[in-house]
């Protein structure tokens, strides 16, 4: 798995309704309806080969969880935002995490467990740091 954790200074429904708003966009919903959408899209993968993709929101615990269920023709990856107020409620520690697993393969699960170990997770923490770090840009640029 592999998790990051940023602190934004904004209180933690505000962070809430930020996330949860703009993935109601991309699910073409309300985020009262989040919950159960899915949506199928096709992308890249690295080699440039078109590939579709689903996703469905599988969790959604206001103003703590939301879990994204993603899947590929061959694996299932699970992407997980958990956030916590700090102690005097003015800012929010917001934590992404990825995990993936192969579907029908045991040697793809190992690859997704080798690819979480520290020497080898760079180029995985860094697209989850910088995904978290653009929340917090934007979600702290708002009130400007």
């Amino acid at each position: 798995m592999i998790k990051e954790t940023i602190y934004i200074e904004k209180p933690i429904e505000d962070v809430w309704n930020f996330i949860e708003l703009e993935f109601a966009k991309v699910f073409k919903t309300s985020p009262s309806k989040l919950l159960g959408k899915t949506i199928e899209a096709e992308t890249m993968n690295f080699t440039g080969k078109v590939i579709a993709i689903r996703q469905e929101v599988t969790i959604q615990e206001k103003p703590h969880r939301l879990i994204i269920q993603s899947e590929s023709g061959r694996d299932p990856v699970e992407t997980e935002y958990n956030l916590e107020a700090d102690e005097a409620g003015t800012g929010t520690y917001l934590t992404a995490s990825e995990s993936g697993k192969g579907k029908k393969s045991t040697l793809r699960s190992l690859n997704y467990s080798l690819m979480s170990l520290p020497i080898l997770r760079g180029s995985a923490k860094k697209k989850v740091r910088a995904r978290i770090e653009g929340i917090k840009m934007l979600v702290e640029g708002e009130a400007e």
